[in-house]
């Protein structure tokens, strides 16, 4: 995989994550250190789309049980025979890009995102959470004594689950049949970071560890966390790789309006919370992806890990999807036409 170039006020890291059993978390500090990229004087505007270089990236943003919404859009592309070059993502978008990425069939993503493993797996808050039925002050110690590690849950049940459902002789980003990038933020440095290569499970672990709930990655002085803090929708990933088309597939765009009452427990509170950020997070990439999807979910949740609400993400997303397939044509007929260009040149 090329590496990737970085972009002013940005600290990239094509982070190197070991084999498992090296360590405990699979990283060593000074792969991180080494994977550690200059910033580029070259602003994004400029950046040369060689013709070489990959023409497709795809880009999955974070949401959540919304995230189901990928699978459907997902589910279109391949029902028109169309296979991004590069995919990259961040949180829930990270773990379905990453999986489809390394092989894994929509039919069979679809599956694993309707199934009790993934919401075990992925979002165990919305199982143990239920403990703030019994008042705030009481989670808050319960925190507190029997989670000292600043997160909730250590994660490692999402390393396990992504591990269990790669294809046969897949572990690593390298040995993926598309090349993938997972977003992420160093805490320390307050940089976002470019999971591009190494273990894949820890890379997907890395960019789900959000903030209080998952604790953190930590490598040496390096503190990883969820891409969110920084780009929700990482498109930057993708522009950075040359790519002549960006796709980007956006969960937070249609944040309806709510009654006041709907925020009468800590839950519902913290979910709009959430939404509002990644929304925000969203927002600041809209500017280079070259065509939007936009599943319409105002009434889902993200946390809402009920299979029929999955369900009903997933068929936005086709829908989504359908809907911008004659955009996507489109532009994916000008961008050949200007890659036939400057060829010529």
């Amino acid at each position: 995989m090329k590496s990737l170039a970085t972009l002013p006020g940005t600290m990239l890291v094509a982070v190197m994550l070991c084999q498992p059993g090296a360590m405990g978390n699979n990283l060593t500090p000074s792969q991180v250190d080494e994977a550690e990229k200059h910033e580029s004087s070259t602003p994004r505007a400029v950046v040369r789309r060689d013709p070489g270089q990959r023409k497709f990236a795809l880009t999955l943003a974070g949401g959540g049980a919304r995230g189901a919404a990928h699978v459907g859009v997902l589910k279109v592309l391949e029902r028109e025979g169309i296979r991004p070059d590069f995919v990259c993502g961040n949180s829930v978008g990270a773990m379905i890009g990453g999986l489809y990425a390394a092989g894994v069939p929509v039919s069979e993503l679809e599956r694993l995102v309707l199934s009790k493993e993934f919401q075990k797996a992925f979002f165990p808050i919305n199982r143990k959470l239920k403990v703030f039925t019994y008042g705030f002050k009481y989670a808050l110690a319960r925190s507190v004594l029997l989670h000292p590690q600043i997160g909730l849950y250590s994660g490692k049940s999402l390393s396990s689950f992504v591990q269990k459902n790669l294809p046969k002789g897949v572990t690593n980003i390298e040995d993926m049949p598309i090349p993938f990038a997972a977003a992420a933020v160093d805490l320390v440095t307050t940089k976002e970071v470019w999971l591009s290569k190494g273990d894949l499970s820890q890379a997907i672990r890395a960019s789900n560890s959000i903030p209080g709930f998952y604790r953190p990655l930590k490598v040496g002085d390096h503190v990883l966390v969820d891409g969110a803090l920084k780009s929700n929708l990482p498109t930057d990933i993708a522009e950075a790789q040359g790519a002549p088309l960006v796709v980007a597939v956006r969960l937070q765009a249609y944040l309806d309006r709510v009654e006041q009452k709907e925020f009468d427990t800590i839950l519902d509170y913290g979910d709009r919370l959430v939404s509002i950020m990644l929304a925000d997070g969203e927002a600041q990439s809209l500017g280079d992806a070259d065509v939007l999807i936009e599943p319409k979910l105002p009434y889902m949740r993200t946390t809402s890990y009920k299979k029929e609400a999955l369900q009903k993400a997933i068929k936005e997303g086709e829908t989504a999807a359908e809907r911008m397939l004659p955009k996507l044509y489109a532009t994916t007929r000008r961008q050949n036409a200007h890659v036939k260009r400057q060829s010529e040149l």
